[in-house]
């Protein structure tokens, strides 16, 4: 990979990265606020941690491409090294492998896909009564039913 490839798909990938930082409700509903770029320890760096009631937590790995088994790998050592047992991961990307697929179902729920463009948009207007993003495809805001936007 050329540097100019590879300096093209980190700002691709912190774009997503901000885009959810600002709008977190994207992935789901019931977030809010995360902190981002938490670093686990000395080598280990996670894109967007949430803090859930009773102590639990959620992480969100971002991937512009393909999700294979190393990410879920990647997300899982993420788990272990800050507590499995109250942390559920989020893997965010274009597609999932067959292989990763088969993975993340072995976990039960541990882990989860979010497919970009699918799961989370990518193209995204704001309205502007409520000023919450939503999918640019959809008419109206479904929050509170306007068609304006900013």
């Amino acid at each position: 990979m050329s540097v100019r490839n590879l300096i093209a798909r980190m700002r691709e990938e912190r774009d997503l990265e901000d885009l959810l930082f600002a709008y977190p409700y994207l992935i789901d509903p019931s977030l809010e606020k995360p902190r981002r770029q938490v670093v686990i320890n000395k080598r280990l760096r996670l894109d967007l941690r949430f803090e859930l009631a009773g102590g639990k937590q959620l992480i969100v790995e971002l991937k512009r491409g393909k999700v294979g088994t190393a990410e879920v790998e990647q997300l899982q050592t993420y788990r272990r090294e800050i507590g499995s047992r109250k942390t559920r991961g989020i893997l965010v990307g274009a597609f999932l492998t067959e292989a990763a697929e088969k993975e993340i179902q072995s976990l039960r729920g541990a882990i989860t896909f979010r497919q970009l463009g699918r799961d989370i948009p990518t193209r995204i207007i704001v309205c502007s009564d409520c000023r919450r993003a939503r999918d640019a495809s959809l008419e109206r805001c479904p929050s509170d039913g306007s068609s304006k936007t900013i």
